[in-house]
């Protein structure tokens, strides 16, 4: 059987990030990017540095994981090597309301750049305009908002690209028939929206043998695997800090029966991997998203925007589409390769 276009993206990508072209198959398949088309802003006056004479960035997370920890971890590594001053808070508890507190100390505060993490893109907007109104510049990163809240976004990956990824990875597991439900999460997350609608698509462009039911949480997962037998496959886009789905998986005794594949950090992944509860993860390193933002929000402090084909130091180079920064391509972890990696 061979493979379906979208698995062979990955040993194209380098070109891709180069010309900034659509790939093509064999087949003729074409990545249309759909993200929106804006002119760059008017050239951006340096802001005032504080009386440490540093720049300060604030990074705003979503929660307390380890996801947000390495990102952290990241941002605290640019801040020494290029000389800006960073703090990193996540909302306790998670929720918009929290980030909007959050973000409001931070105008008090007069910080030069927000850089947040939106847990939902359209409860923030009023804030992040105040932020705006205030001199302040706002990046997003990881989750995006409204265009009208920020300057600029900095996505992990090519949302595109990465859903219908998703989607293959799926199907490789499931022998591409059978019945299937992906885990979104409770929040009006712009990004996970995103990565179903590719999800979706890719299912019904190359796997019409397969069918797809949503559920919001691990708690729902449990009923269905209770009350529908049929179910051969769960795609997690939610629980990345938790592996919410791979241990319901687990302790319904369909280890192995229900294939499970998502978005996980390799960390708490691991053990599922090796135990063969799920057959495959997909991530990016939250340590270099935390770098590269807090590198692109330092320039925008300065006065500089990202640019396509930049390069950043110590990290490599950056695609913008319209205002979007797509700092890498996503990583998939197996049973064989887990191992390798530390986050």
């Amino acid at each position: 059987m061979g493979y379906k276009p979208l698995q062979l993206i990955w040993l194209i990508v380098a070109m891709a990030m180069i010309t900034g072209c659509a790939a093509h198959s064999a087949n003729g398949y074409e990545v249309v990017y759909t993200l929106e088309s804006h002119s760059r802003p008017a050239a951006i006056e340096p802001e005032e540095q504080h009386d440490s004479g540093l720049h300060m960035i604030a990074m705003v997370g979503r929660n307390n994981g380890p996801y947000f920890a390495n990102a952290e971890e990241g941002a605290r590594e640019a801040a020494t090597q290029l000389n800006v001053e960073v703090t990193f808070d996540n909302p306790e508890p998670p929720t918009a309301q929290q980030q909007i507190e959050v973000v409001e100390q931070l105008i008090k505060k007069e910080v030069d750049v927000i850089a947040i993490s939106a847990i939902d893109p359209e409860k923030l907007i009023p804030v992040l305009v105040k932020a705006q109104n205030h001199g302040i510049r706002v990046v997003t990163w990881d989750a995006d908002t409204m265009l009208k809240g920020r300057d600029f976004f900095v996505n992990q990956v090519d949302t595109e690209a990465l859903g219908r990824h998703l989607m293959d990875n799926m199907a490789q597991a499931m022998g591409e028939t059978g019945k299937f439900v992906v885990l979104s999460g409770t929040h009006n997350d712009a990004k996970s929206t995103e990565l179903l609608k590719w999800i979706e698509v890719q299912a019904d462009e190359y796997y019409p043998d397969m069918k797809l039911e949503l559920i919001k949480v691990a708690a729902d997962l449990k009923g269905v695997l209770t009350s529908e037998s049929d179910i051969e496959g769960v795609i997690d886009l939610y629980s990345m800090d938790e592996a919410a789905a791979a241990e319901t998986v687990k302790q319904a005794g369909q280890a192995g029966n229900v294939k499970v594949t998502g978005l996980y950090s390799p960390s708490v992944i691991s053990k599922y991997l090796r135990d063969g509860s799920v057959q495959a993860a997909t991530l990016w390193s939250p340590k270099k998203l935390g770098y590269v933002t807090v590198a692109l929000a330092s320039g925008l402090a300065s006065g500089i925007y990202p640019t396509d084909g930049q390069d950043v130091p110590g990290v490599g180079t950056i695609r913008m589409l319209g205002n979007t920064v797509i700092m890498d391509e996503p990583i998939d972890f197996t049973r064989e390769n887990v191992n390798q990696y530390d986050f």
